[in-house]
């Protein structure tokens, strides 16, 4: 258990740093509806592997959002311009998409 709680060790990091990765992962709030509008991906009888493989990374990232938590943490003390960019990087990534769908609302 120990082990498990040194991966969250958050002496020495910026409040701001710790926010962000909360921000994060609250981005996994919204995992229940795309794992279910991502079933429809599948309804083609013969789905090709690209649409395979886009519909298990697309139901995978709640994974990718907690590994990059744990390497965010890890990485820190170690190189910090490296951990700021993969700790900002998934809101970006979350602005961008509701972005585009933002655009595609209004210019329909």
């Amino acid at each position: 258990m120990k082990k498990v709680l040194s991966f969250f060790n958050t002496d020495g990091l910026p409040t701001w740093f710790i926010i962000v990765n909360i921000l994060n992962l609250a981005l996994i709030l919204a995992w229940p509806i795309v794992a279910f509008m991502s079933v429809f991906m599948l309804d083609k009888p013969n789905p090709s592997i690209w649409i395979i493989l886009s519909y298990i990374l697309i139901n995978a990232y709640p994974l990718f959002l907690i590994l990059n938590l744990v390497l965010t943490f890890k990485l820190y003390k170690g190189n910090k311009t490296i951990a700021i960019i993969l700790t900002i990087l998934p809101l970006l990534l979350a602005l961008i998409v509701f972005l585009l769908i933002l655009n595609l609302m209004i210019t329909e």
